[in-house]
């Protein structure tokens, strides 16, 4: 058994400690149905019958207790300059589960319709993943109402998102990873802004900055359910924006897929009948998050490959910063 430190609750006026046994093993009905990168995986927290409270204790003892609590690496929280909330933890065994087996630690944060959430979590120890519930997922059942993500670009240590609130109430954020049984510390940073605001989140690119980015196909990538490696780009784009999206490659046929924020796709095998080059041209619909999918037409193609993005009918910076992989 994991004992695991909550919080201090005010309540009539005393101080009132409450601690929390997390188990390895749960009851299956404090188990929860939910979606993860599209597939069904349960939610697990702990049975009510392990919760104990303790009250009426001193505020000495109290204050003893939480710096010891502290020193274990419980993470009370700061607030950095762009208003990020940080929360240390870690994921650990006794730690609540997925089905799919990894650990998961949970936090919230209030929102009102119109504001957007940014999380980060950066973890070294552990591939971090993120996932973002809005207050009407259910307790049981599925949500396919949330949002989750990976890494912000290839190799990284960092898992992102970025989302419109269109509820008011408390959203629950989920810190786990990419891995089943990964075990380590990590770090949550989240703010609420209003709309309007860009993402602060290094790494995160804009649509009106444009894309240019040379990349490899390779074994050892990601891939599609069908078997074709993929690379994965974001970029932050506002309804109305006109972008013109080209994946070029004379090693494979190139497929190219855009992830909308609302998990819709447009995508392009041969455009104008190339077969070394993919196209896709629009007016952003929504303002939000978007995936850029780099991957062939057949399943197992590896090579080269080049992925520019303009928006406004302006071409990409030559020379600039050239954008890295984001995979999910």
């Amino acid at each position: 058994m994991k004992l695991r430190w909550l919080g201090l609750l005010l309540k009539n006026s005393n101080l009132v400690l409450v601690e929390t046994l997390r188990r390895t093993n749960f009851e299956p009905d404090a188990c929860a149905d939910s979606y993860r990168s599209g597939q069904a995986v349960r939610y697990c927290s702990p049975n009510p019958d392990s919760m104990r409270m303790y009250s009426r204790r001193s505020i000495a003892s109290l204050v003893a207790l939480a710096a010891l609590l502290a020193g274990c690496g419980g993470g009370g929280g700061t607030t950095d300059p762009e208003g990020f909330t940080h929360k240390d933890g870690s994921l650990a065994s006794g730690d609540d589960t997925l089905t799919s087996g990894e650990f998961a630690d949970e936090f919230s944060v209030s929102a009102q319709p119109g504001q957007w959430i940014e999380v980060v979590m950066t973890s070294s120890e552990v591939d971090p993943y993120v996932i973002l519930k809005p207050p009407s997922c259910p307790q049981t059942g599925t949500c396919e109402q949330q949002v989750d993500n990976d890494d912000v670009q290839s190799g990284d240590t960092r898992a992102f998102v970025f989302h419109n609130a269109t509820e008011a109430g408390s959203w629950q954020i989920i810190a786990t990873s990419s891995v089943a049984g990964e075990m380590g510390a990590y770090d949550v940073a989240y703010r609420v802004v209003d709309g309007g605001t860009a993402p602060a989140t290094a790494g995160v690119q804009s649509a009106a900055n444009g894309l240019n980015a040379s990349g490899t196909l390779a074994a050892g990538d990601k891939t599609l359910q069908s078997g074709e490696y993929i690379d994965n780009y974001v970029f932050y784009g506002n309804a109305g924006q006109s972008v013109t999206i080209d994946l070029e490659s004379s090693a494979f046929d190139p497929y190219l897929i855009l992830f909308m924020p609302d998990k819709s796709q447009e995508d392009n095998d041969d455009f104008e009948g190339s077969q070394s080059h993919s196209r896709l041209e629009m007016a952003l619909p929504q303002s939000g998050m978007y995936r850029l999918s780099a991957t062939s037409y057949a399943p197992g193609d590896t090579g080269p490959y080049t992925l520019v993005m303009s928006a406004g009918g302006a071409s990409a910076p030559a020379g600039g910063e050239e954008a890295v992989p984001f995979e999910k």
